[in-house]
């Protein structure tokens, strides 16, 4: 019988039937994708919390103002997206947001 470690913490994966994951981790700021194959539910539920946490923490420090200020300058959402170290959809998604409650506040003054 074979015997599997998770690939990240190294213990052995007890239960091979269904217990073993496979894990691509990519990276927005270098574009590179990190593969791990036989990976611990264990280590899974920690990866699953550290990446919540992550995008939790990006979504509070992100400054919604120097986006519109960069799109305002001619900025392509790729670019902001690198300058801000976030997705383009995230830009996408900010600005929507951004042009909607500029509409919104238009016409509760009108």
């Amino acid at each position: 019988m074979k015997v599997i470690f998770c690939d990240i913490c190294g213990q052995e994966i007890e239960d091979k039937s269904s217990a073993i994951y496979r894990v691509e981790i990519f990276s927005h700021i270098n574009g590179e994708t990190e593969v791990f194959e036989d990976v611990c539910q264990s280590c899974v539920s920690k990866i699953k919390k550290i990446v919540q946490t992550s995008e939790e923490s990006a979504a509070q420090k992100v400054d919604h103002g120097k986006i519109q200020a960069l799109h305002q300058a001619g900025w392509s959402q790729k670019k902001i997206a690198e300058e801000m170290k976030i997705t383009p959809s995230a830009v996408c998604q900010i600005l929507k947001k951004m042009k909607a409650g500029g509409e919104n506040a238009k016409r509760e003054k009108v």
